[in-house]
């Protein structure tokens, strides 16, 4: 049967913790920045004394100010949408308004059956836990914001149902032992 005609289901939003945080985190280097350069046509010409250093300065602060413009007008193109289930049945991870521009491909996982792989723990991050899904395609390093990953198989596979699609929790891999090959290496 198909389900084409139903909606988009939302599988996993980003909280609003994470969301105000990488606001305030993209508010610092601009705000920095041009406390120290100063502003150009203004009479505030801020705390660094030499031109050629306010410059640099001013050139990074404004980069910042236009992540910072990024990171709003992305929440509200994509409402804090991290994963989403289509009407066709494809698992897809909405690409930002960066990522449109500069033609990144979008990432998705199509099947009956996802597979959803922990990874392992890089660095501590609140952002983690972060998971594989694989499918046919592949979305990598999905962050869960702290949300168990068994937890989220279980709501996302209450979300999806009636619609054909089902995650099941994959076992991460582990590192190679003492004396087994990497992959790739030939024995």
């Amino acid at each position: 049967m198909s389900t084409a005609w139903k909606p988009p289901v939302v599988l996993f939003r980003e909280p609003w913790k994470a969301v105000g945080a990488r606001i305030v985190g993209r508010a610092i280097v601009p705000g920095v920045g041009l406390w120290l350069s100063g502003v150009p046509g203004t009479a505030w010409t801020g705390t660094i004394d030499w031109l050629i250093l306010r410059i640099p300065v001013f050139v990074v602060a404004a980069a910042a100010l236009l992540l910072l413009m990024f990171a709003f007008c992305n929440i509200c193109a994509n409402r804090r949408v991290v994963l989403r289930c289509m009407p066709t049945g494809s698992i897809e991870r909405p690409r930002s308004l960066q990522e449109r521009w500069l033609k990144i491909p979008l990432e998705y996982a199509i099947g009956k059956t996802i597979t959803v792989t922990p990874e392992h723990v890089q660095f501590m991050s609140r952002a983690e836990p972060r998971v594989t899904l694989s499918a046919e395609g592949t979305i990598r390093k999905l962050p869960l914001h702290g949300t168990k990953v068994g937890d989220f198989v279980a709501e996302a596979n209450a979300l999806l149902k009636g619609r054909g699609v089902r995650f099941v929790l994959g076992e991460p891999e582990g590192p190679p032992g003492p004396n087994e090959p990497l992959k790739g290496d030939s024995p």
